[in-house]
Formats: C-alpha cells, sequence, structure tokens
C-alpha cells in the first residue's frame, strides 16, 4: 500500500524545533518556527515560547513578545521570562545600551498585564540589574517581589549581594545579608564570601575577618577565590595567627 504523505502541522513543526534545539542547532530550530507562518499555521503557546526563548538580542525578543501578545498571548510567564533572561545577557556589555531598564520595565508589564511574574522572573531582572551595577534597582526589585507576594530566595539575595559588592556598598551587604535569615533565606558560602568580598573591596579587612570567623562557626565553606583575596590582605597586614587559620581551611 502506497505511504500517505502527512503535511506538517503546529505541533509536529515545534516538536522538530524542540529536538533541533536540544542538539544546539538553534539557527535551524529558528527556521522551522518561521516556516510556520509561511505554511498558514497558527503558532501556540508552545511556538512562542521556543521563539522567545531563541531571539538572539533583547530587541528582537522585544519583538517576539509583541508579536505573541498581538497573537494573544498576554499572560504566559514564561515568554516573559524569556526575554528578560536575554536581557540579562546583554546587560553585560553595556554598549548594547540599558536593557536592564527594559527589563525593570517589562517586569511591571507584566503586572500590570496580570501575567504574575515568578522567582524566575525577579531574578533575571535583578541578575541584569546586578550585571551593570544598578544596585537601587536592584534592592527596588526585591522590594517589590515581597510586596507583589513573591518570595524571593537565595539567588535573589546573592545578586543584590553581588551588585551592591561592584558599588563597594559592604554595610548594605551586610545588612542585608543580616535580614536574609529573618525572611527564612538561607544564607550560602555565596551570600558571605560576596559580602566579604565587598568589605575587602571597601578596605573594610577587619569586617571580613568577623564574617569568616562566623563561617568557621556556621562551618559554612569560603569561597576559593575569596579566600585567596583574604589571604593576601592578612600577609600585606602582617596577621599571621590570621593567615594560618586561613590556609587551614578548605579552598
Amino acid at each position: 500500500a502506497r505511504k500517505q504523505r502527512l503535511a506538517p502541522n503546529t505541533v509536529t513543526l515545534n516538536a522538530a524545533a524542540d529536538a533541533v534545539i536540544s542538539s544546539g542547532l538553534w539557527e535551524q530550530a529558528r527556521f522551522i518556527l518561521q516556516t510556520q507562518m509561511f505554511r498558514g499555521l497558527v503558532p501556540d503557546a508552545v511556538t512562542w515560547r521556543a521563539r522567545a526563548s531563541l531571539a538572539r538580542t533583547w530587541e528582537e525578543g522585544l519583538w517576539e513578545l509583541r508579536e505573541a501578545q498581538d497573537s494573544g498571548f498576554v499572560k504566559d510567564v514564561f515568554i516573559y521570562n524569556s526575554v528578560m533572561y536575554t536581557m540579562a545577557g546583554a546587560s553585560l556589555f553595556p554598549q548594547r545600551g540599558s536593557s536592564w531598564q527594559v527589563a525593570h520595565w517589562l517586569l511591571i508589564q507584566m503586572a500590570q498585564a496580570a501575567a504574575e511574574p515568578d522567582v524566575i522572573s525577579i531574578n533575571t531582572v535583578l541578575e541584569a540589574c546586578s550585571n551593570q551595577g544598578s544596585w537601587k534597582q536592584a534592592l527596588a526589585v526585591l522590594q517589590m517581589a515581597a510586596t507583589g507576594g513573591i518570595v524571593a530566595d537565595t539567588v535573589s539575595h546573592n545578586t543584590v549581594l553581588s551588585a551592591f559588592g561592584a558599588s563597594t556598598l559592604w554595610m548594605r551587604a551586610f545588612q542585608v545579608l543580616a535580614c536574609m535569615p529573618h525572611s527564612a533565606v538561607q544564607t550560602d558560602k555565596v551570600s558571605c564570601s560576596t559580602t566579604i568580598s565587598a568589605c575587602l573591596a571597601a578596605q573594610q579587612w577587619a569586617r571580613s575577618l568577623e564574617l569568616v570567623h562566623e563561617m568557621l562557626v556556621q562551618r559554612t565553606e569560603v569561597q576559593a577565590t575569596t579566600r585567596s583575596e583574604l589571604l593576601r590582605e592578612c600577609e600585606q597586614r602582617g596577621l599571621f595567627s590570621q593567615e594560618i587559620k586561613l590556609s587551614s581551611m578548605r579552598p
């Protein structure tokens, strides 16, 4: 019997694009998804999510978001998060524009569109702010999460700590670190090491050692890079007893 040739539809093309994405062939995946329009097929939520995640620039991602919204997908959190993720990556390159500002604006738009931002939305915007040292905006996003009933996690707070560290705002970093347990957020070695680095950058070496002692009591591991910074500081200041303690710690 002669086999019947089936015409591709939205579901089969989405599946094909997903398989190609899994192989790291993003350009081919974009081509497959774009052919849906030429075939007269109607993209569904899976299509728009994939297209948003494949955006090469935040401008392209924003265009995909608008196209999805025009197609009726106004409240899809995954599409918003994918676009903001692209913006977070672009924020590593300041010459490309203030993508963190657009990400922050997009977070506000989500709430207005009743798209209900989640912790991934918050963390993605925080990363964009932190990458460009925008600590005020990072703190505002963290406060927005609390106001909106979104439970910020350890990653959220660590990202804010990183923004403070980049601006040598060691006191603010200490305040956030101290508030984490009261907010039922667990601190980890990244939280402590980031705060230590902020103290060292601000020449607050005594505070750094104070925090290291607390980490020793809590049996929290110090990151290797932070440990190296502390050893260098102790050596320069002739703090040999502290240097011996740090040298005995696991890297």
